[in-house]
């Protein structure tokens, strides 16, 4: 059994590399440190009956947003669940490791409003997903949720 610590070794780390832009996203990105920031614009809620939640990307830099700056990434079954409880939302900032990607070409089919990559990217086995909430208040109020799949949610 491993600990928690050598876990996190294991796992890509989001320090290790910069983010890759959205826009430059593709099935070409081998480097298992490679991951992506972004926040969240829509959400289409977990469904029990599918066993799927999707969040669309955009890339935090509104000039890159606006030439296929954005990405649809669909979670399926226990990465789903793990994503649903994290009560992630419009406006949070997300890191998503792109290992364990899987990649569904879409070409120039409209999908979502907004100019999205020629990709969709689905997560079905492994996740490496941090949040960072974002609620208006008097206060601003961050939450850090950083996970994989198949532990139990961490909280910092």
């Amino acid at each position: 059994m491993t600990s928690a610590a050598e876990h996190e070794r294991s796992e890509p780390a989001f320090s290790g590399s910069d983010p890759v832009p959205i826009a430059d996203l593709s099935p070409q990105h081998r480097d298992p440190n490679a991951h992506i920031r972004a926040s969240v614009v829509l959400v289409w809620p977990y469904s029990s009956s599918t066993g799927k939640l999707s969040l669309l990307l955009a890339d935090p830099d509104i000039r890159l947003c606006k030439s296929k700056g954005q990405v649809k990434v669909t979670f399926h079954g226990g990465c789903a669940r793990e994503v649903a409880q994290s009560h992630v939302g419009i406006g949070d900032a997300v890191r998503l490791a792109l290992a364990g990607a899987e990649w569904t070409e879409t070409g120039n089919v409209v999908s979502t409003p907004g100019k999205k990559i020629d990709w969709d990217i689905e997560y079905k086995e492994r996740l490496l997903l941090e949040v960072r909430k974002y609620r208006i208040s008097p206060h601003l109020a961050l939450t850090k949720h950083r996970f994989s799949k198949g532990e139990s949610l961490r909280r910092s």
